[in-house]
């Protein structure tokens, strides 16, 4: 070991002796019945004091081997839930960050999100393509293979596992809101308020004595028959409206959510297949669904050179393997685009 070597470590022993200091001999002992703030504010003085940045604070904190000090840190990076929820250190600082330190949050973008996202998103990606389930090989796809895996809504739910983070920031960019989106969100929210109130209100009106017989001398009632016209009566026809507008609004939501789950399989099918063409399982299935509907040779080389639909010899290969039968079935699956 050279002399140099064993100088550092010995400055770094003594550097760590540091951490042993008796505060209790230095500090009043009132220090210790100091608020939180308070002390905080005593230790930001002494950094003031020593002329220490907090860029070199920080980076010795999180670059420092000492035990103790990795330990403290390694409390703050952990993610725990308690009884107020998600409790995550970094998150808080970068809430704050936010919130205080506007002018900077370009900056935090250009040099940390993006970065961040474009490496998250490479990694994602490349996992995808070396997914064999989204490969289908047509000189070797046996029949049975290729029925029991032709599916619309796989590619999707692969990629949701492989490529969560893609997944959900294609998601929130179909589902950004615009005007007629928000004006029709607050709609239904108006008239879901509407409707409760109007629950309650009938609810108050059934709210009686229970009619058991006549009401007045000599004249019989039939409490059983009910001309429409009595409060219960109304009541189950606004439930019944109630209930069909909230139907009605739950099919448009499923609608929207299939079509959101569409565009994304179609968008990252597209570059999966133009990364690398062995990733054909949605491209297969609309190339497919083209042949079916008499598409020209142009169309086909057009879709195909932008990566949405293999070649029409693709097809022409993927009918001679497989039986008839399994032909119909692609079609029916291919035809649900429309």
């Amino acid at each position: 070991m050279s002399s140099a070597t064993t100088h550092d470590e010995d400055d770094a022993s003594n550097d760590a002796s540091a951490l042993t200091t008796s505060w209790a001999t230095i500090l009043p002992p009132e220090v210790k019945n100091y608020t939180l703030q308070r002390k905080l504010y005593l230790i930001v003085s002494l950094i003031i004091h020593l002329n220490i940045t907090i860029t070199s604070f920080l980076t010795f904190l999180f670059s420092c081997p000492h035990p103790t000090i990795k330990h403290r840190v390694s409390r703050f990076t952990s993610r725990t839930f308690g009884r107020e929820g998600l409790q995550f250190g970094p998150l808080i600082i970068w809430e704050l960050w936010k919130e205080h330190f506007r002018s900077s949050y370009d900056h935090l973008v250009e040099h940390i999100v993006i970065p961040e996202a474009l490496r998250a998103g490479q990694t994602e990606f490349s996992k995808a393509i070396r997914n064999d389930n989204l490969r289908l090989t047509v000189e070797t796809l046996e029949d049975k293979a290729f029925r029991d895996t032709l599916n619309l809504g796989a590619p999707y739910e692969i990629y949701a596992e492989q490529m969560p983070f893609i997944c959900d920031f294609l998601s929130c960019i179909v589902n950004t809101p615009h005007r007629y989106r928000k004006r029709k969100a607050k709609d239904m929210e108006e008239a879901v308020d509407e409707d409760e109130v109007a629950i309650d209100e009938e609810a108050i009106v059934e709210e009686g004595p229970e009619i058991e017989g006549p009401v007045l001398e000599g004249v019989d009632v039939d409490v059983n028959h009910d001309d429409g016209s009595s409060p219960a009566a109304v009541a189950d026809e606004n439930v019944q409206e109630i209930e069909s507008t909230a139907d009605r609004n739950a099919r448009q939501l499923k609608t929207r959510e299939d079509r959101v789950k569409l565009a994304v399989t179609a968008s990252l099918s597209n570059l999966l297949y133009t990364c690398n063409i062995a990733t054909n399982y949605f491209p297969l299935l609309l190339g497919q669904f083209l042949r079916d509907e008499g598409a020209s040779y142009r169309v086909f080389s057009l879709m195909h050179q932008m990566g949405l639909s293999v070649t029409v010899r693709t097809v022409d290969r993927l009918k001679e393997q497989i039986s008839e039968e399994a032909v119909k079935e692609l079609k029916g699956i291919a035809r649900k685009f429309v």
